[in-house]
């Protein structure tokens, strides 16, 4: 399967979705009879997880039974590949169905997400779905110097950091293994916002997985309550350096650091299961659960597992792109 597999199957997928409500001069927008039989679909998105990090995946030392009772309950593709290396390239591959070459001028690189594109957001929104993204935007740059916003892409809500969280360091911080394995979430000066108002900054890392899963599981129940279809993209800060875990998970796993941020995803997507179980609406959701990129092998014990596979991000070898993939 070649490259951009995530990608490429998204909007034929959200046609098979949406297609009978989708909005158009021929055809009016979907009644809320319509939508309310329509499943629910949620996108759960790591950043830098390597394919080799679930233990369903092989990993000795992580434990990810969430993720691994997801799989064997769904599916679980093991050809499956990320559109780029890279985060934001790949993000912006799966946001909009294009391949990053097309957008960015042949070229497979970083670039701010065009407001001329069409988003996930716009299709659902279109359809009569509520939206939502929270986590990591990463697709636009600070949204201070013209970066799209979420709302302003086709999501109702917005929850999250508009930026990498090894942006805003500290000059004083250097961007190698020692540098951030000695820093502190202090050292990252970024802001975290809930729809256009900052109200945070600098963002406390350390509850970051922890409030998006919040965050998330309180946006479902409202849409649920008014029973509207909703979508819901949940796009992870972790584990991409510099990381950090919750108190909660701290000495959690027999990995390190790095397998406790691990089991701490796998928590939240537990929380999110569970509570579309406990509104009796998991049968009609689809939960997506994948990685932007392979894990970040420059920074030893606080980066990832390509499992069997050769290197890691920033690298065209499988590792690069080769990701989880779990409908």
């Amino acid at each position: 399967m070649p490259p951009g597999l995530l990608m490429q199957i998204t909007k034929p997928l959200l046609a098979l979705i949406l297609g009978a409500c989708a909005a158009s001069p021929e055809r009016p927008a979907a009644k809320a009879s319509q939508t309310e039989a329509r499943p629910n679909v949620v996108i759960i998105l790591t950043d830098d997880m390597g394919y080799g990090d679930l233990s369903s995946h092989g990993h000795p030392l992580i434990r990810t039974p969430n993720i691994d009772r997801l799989a064997a309950e769904g599916q679980r593709w093991t050809s499956f590949y990320a559109s780029s290396p890279l985060c934001n390239p790949s993000r912006i591959a799966l946001m909009t169905g294009r391949m990053p070459i097309r957008i960015h001028g042949d070229l497979n690189r970083w670039g701010n997400l065009p407001e001329s594109e069409i988003t996930l957001g716009d299709m659902f929104g279109d359809a009569g779905y509520a939206t939502a993204y929270i986590g990591k935007w990463g697709m636009s740059g600070r949204f201070a110097d013209g970066g799209v916003h979420p709302n302003d892409a086709g999501f109702d809500y917005f929850y999250g950091v508009e930026d990498f969280n090894d942006g805003g360091r500290r000059p004083e911080v250097p961007h190698t293994y020692e540098g951030m394995k000695a820093a502190s979430w202090e050292d990252f000066v970024f802001s975290l916002w809930r729809q256009k108002d900052e109200i945070e900054s600098p963002t406390h890392q350390p509850t970051l997985t922890k409030r998006y899963t919040e965050e998330s599981v309180g946006w479902m129940r409202e849409q649920i309550a008014e029973e509207r279809p909703f979508f819901l993209y949940l796009g992870h800060t972790m584990p991409h350096v510099p990381i950090f875990a919750s108190p909660e998970f701290e000495g959690h796993s027999r990995a390190g650091l790095y397998g406790d941020v691990i089991e701490e995803l796998d928590g939240s997507v537990g929380e999110v299961i569970a509570a579309l179980g406990d509104a009796g609406v998991a049968e009609d959701t689809l939960v997506v659960f994948s990685s932007d990129n392979g894990p970040w092998l420059t920074y030893h014990d606080l980066g990832g597992s390509p499992g069997p596979f050769r290197d890691g991000k920033h690298s065209a070898w499988e590792g690069g792109f080769r990701v989880p993939g779990i409908f």
